[in-house]
């Protein structure tokens, strides 16, 4: 049905319903992190915001939009944002 309207899953990482793949045919892409704990607390480790940005280069390598939503704001959500652009954006 997502695909029918052109709208995408949000893909989180909330432990007790994770989603698990995009759906084929979004536009764009709708990320939200909620903490590692899903607590909404901490700081996401390197090696996974970099992961992640491997893939958001693939999404954009595919001409779709990439939004990422930082909702560890109990924690480290704009220096995990700065990280993951810087990431983004390096070669």
């Amino acid at each position: 049905m997502l695909d029918a309207f052109g709208v995408s899953m949000v893909l989180h990482d909330m432990p007790r319903a994770l989603p698990d793949r995009l759906n084929t045919k979004a536009p764009f892409v709708y990320l939200r992190f909620h903490g590692e704990k899903g607590d909404y607390r901490g700081s996401y480790p390197d090696y996974f915001l970099r992961r992640k940005a491997g893939e958001i280069k693939t999404w954009l390598s595919e001409g779709r939009d990439v939004y990422a939503y930082f909702n560890n704001t109990m924690g480290a959500a704009a220096a995990n944002l700065a990280t993951l652009l810087s990431m983004v954006h390096s070669k």
